[in-house]
């Protein structure tokens, strides 16, 4: 319901509508890639240095690129920022969502199991091509040309569209709480210590370290800071 229903219509609802300057979008979204591919830099540079091997490298790589910037990002934003947070998170959102899922699905069919090679690059590729096929960003192109066109929606259109990006926040929340109490409580250990302090500790220090090379002030700087110090997404 969340990732196919109320993430493709919370996108299309407010992309279509903001009212955002393309160049600081363009900033916002090289700010938050940066970021993330910064945190994905420390993670390789800590594995190799402790002599890690191909499979945990790939797992401390993909848990730092993949910030749980939809179902936790989103409403601490909008909890913490207001109303105002919400086109400039979900930005951020379906630009770390891009980078993740390319990079995830790379760098784990790199890894294989054992460390060993399980698929071609031909097959790398078309799993990225999947990724461009995610609901949320098919939603997106509509939404950034009726923006452009500046298209004016009926409210038979706008209504249900309004109802089902008020309800995604709500079921994200749960969703992610069902997933913590199916995956029980782990046993912490070395490696996963060093990974989730890799995400929790250079995503916000990179965040703003990077927010004035940017250019990037007053909203769009403080929910950038928080969306890049998300912890890992359950979907990694």
């Amino acid at each position: 319901l969340a990732y196919f229903v109320l993430t493709p219509a919370f996108v299309f609802g407010y992309m279509s509508s903001a009212r955002i300057d393309g160049a600081l979008a363009a900033r916002m979204i090289g700010f938050i890639s940066a970021g993330y591919a910064g945190s994905t830099v420390v993670a390789y540079l800590v594995a190799r240095l402790t002599r890690r091997d191909r499979a945990t490298t790939a797992a401390y790589v993909m848990m730092a690129v993949f910030g749980n910037v939809g179902n936790y990002g989103l409403p601490i934003s909008k909890f913490s920022q207001g109303d105002s947070a919400i086109v400039p998170s979900a930005i951020y959102f379906l630009a770390n969502l891009v980078l993740a899922f390319v990079t995830c699905v790379w760098v784990a069919s790199a890894a294989g199991a054992g460390g060993t090679p399980t698929t071609s690059a031909a097959a790398r590729w078309r799993a990225i091509v999947n990724v461009l096929k995610t609901p949320a960003l098919l939603a997106l192109l509509p939404a950034i040309l009726s923006n452009a066109l500046d298209v004016r929606w009926p409210l038979f259109v706008t209504r249900p569209l309004d109802l089902l990006s008020g309800a995604l926040i709500p079921i994200m929340l749960l969703t992610l709480g069902a997933q913590l109490a199916a995956a029980g409580i782990p046993r912490p250990n070395r490696d996963m210590l060093t990974a989730i302090g890799i995400r929790l500790i250079s995503g916000p220090l990179l965040a703003f370290a990077l927010a004035g090379a940017f250019g990037l002030t007053g909203i769009e700087r403080n929910t950038g800071i928080i969306q890049s110090s998300m912890p890992s997404a359950v979907l990694v």
